[in-house]
């Protein structure tokens, strides 16, 4: 039950996503939609499954699963439309460009810092090689994938903490 929620959830995600890379407003609805994924998916699974165990450490459970599959989905999503635009539309010039830039401006501050400091080696990294420019790119997408499923794990033990039942006493 909860795999399928988790399913919807990141399709919308994956979706909200592609579209947000065409309509620059959308971007904040698919920030919001994806911080929230974990709460979405407990309360669908909890629709669905009224009587489930609910706790922080479910709810952390599901959020585990939500992440990873969240994560599938945007890295997925991601990968596919940057080949068909590098590959199908051949559109990425200006993306090329502030890459190329940052890196330029990247190496400009490592020289700066190599400068201020006679004593110590100098640091040289290959900012023009293509490997070191997609392992850079892996990286920072990395840590992003990650925090989002830091956030998923912290928001479904948030909500699984919020949607544990409480005994009340018979009167």
């Amino acid at each position: 039950m909860a795999l399928a929620a988790a399913a919807f959830v990141a399709a919308v995600s994956a979706a909200l996503n592609a579209i947000a890379a065409a309509v620059p407003g959308v971007l904040y609805i698919s920030t919001v939609w994806t911080i929230s994924a974990s709460l979405t998916v407990l309360a669908l699974y909890q629709r669905r499954r009224p009587l489930a165990l609910m706790n922080a450490r479910v709810g952390a459970k599901i959020g585990i699963l939500v992440g990873l599959v969240l994560v599938f989905f945007l890295a997925a999503t991601l990968s596919a439309g940057m080949f068909i635009a590098r590959f199908g539309l051949h559109n990425l010039a200006n993306f090329d460009a502030e890459t190329a830039q940052m890196y330029q401006t990247l190496k400009l501050r490592m020289d700066q810092v190599a400068a201020s400091r006679p004593g110590s080696p100098a640091v040289t990294l290959p900012f023009d090689s293509p490997e070191f420019r997609t392992a850079f790119a892996l990286l920072g997408y990395g840590v992003d994938l990650f925090g989002i499923l830091v956030v998923s794990i912290c928001g479904g033990a948030l909500g699984g903490l919020l949607r544990t039942r409480r005994l009340t006493p018979k009167l």
